[in-house]
């Protein structure tokens, strides 16, 4: 924001800066660490307990039942020893909400992630447009010292193409340029086919 100079209360940023002489308080007036103050113009502590979801390891997923993986940093003080992982995929835009996940035996020091996999299996259908959101709660077994960066949701994608595809006037892809591009967005799952069911195709 140009107007609120508060800062998340994330450790990356706690007690980094150097301190310059003459500077001794905030922008609100709290007095700075006078060895190791915070980054940026607010003076803060940071929790011991705080961690969020910032990716899914890959979205490149084939048709059929695949693992989701996420990324979960610790943006706590403390190591990051268990978490619960709330998560939801959404088809066409309608959301699932799928099963809550209970993760123990971590070992996640602060400002380091570590990749979790998902389960049950999720099973991905070829041509629906997909989001999936997944958030963090209970860091350590105890509330999220910061709820701001608990939740990542994904851009939308769909499955990687597979067999044979037709295309031309009516099909999934009307032009070779559509079917190129989702080939190239999407990638391919197993050697695929692009059936021309046109007698021609303009300038492509």
């Amino acid at each position: 924001s140009t107007t609120d100079l508060h800062l998340q209360t994330t450790s990356t940023l706690d007690a980094k800066a150097t301190p310059i002489a003459g500077i001794t308080v905030d922008f609100e007036g709290q007095t700075r660490n006078v060895t190791t103050p915070d980054i940026g113009a607010d003076e803060f502590t940071a929790p011991a307990n705080d961690a969020g979801v910032t990716a899914l390891v890959s979205t490149a997923f084939c048709p059929g039942s695949q693992a989701v993986q996420v990324t979960v940093k610790n943006y706590g003080t403390s190591t990051l020893t268990s978490v619960k992982v709330d998560w939801t995929v959404t088809a066409n835009g309608t959301p699932f909400v799928q099963t809550q996940n209970t993760f123990t035996g971590l070992s996640v020091t602060t400002g380091n992630t570590v990749n979790l996999t998902l389960t049950p299996n999720y099973t991905f259908v070829a041509g629906v447009n997909y989001t999936i959101t997944a958030v963090t709660s209970l860091p350590n077994g105890v509330a999220d010292g910061n709820t701001a960066n608990d939740s990542y949701t994904t851009a939308t994608f769909q499955t990687g193409l597979s067999g044979t595809i037709n295309v031309g006037t009516g099909q999934t892809y009307t032009t070779l340029t559509a079917a190129v591009a989702a080939a190239n967005t999407n990638g391919l799952c197993v050697p695929t086919i692009f059936s021309l069911t046109d007698a021609s195709y303009g300038s492509e």
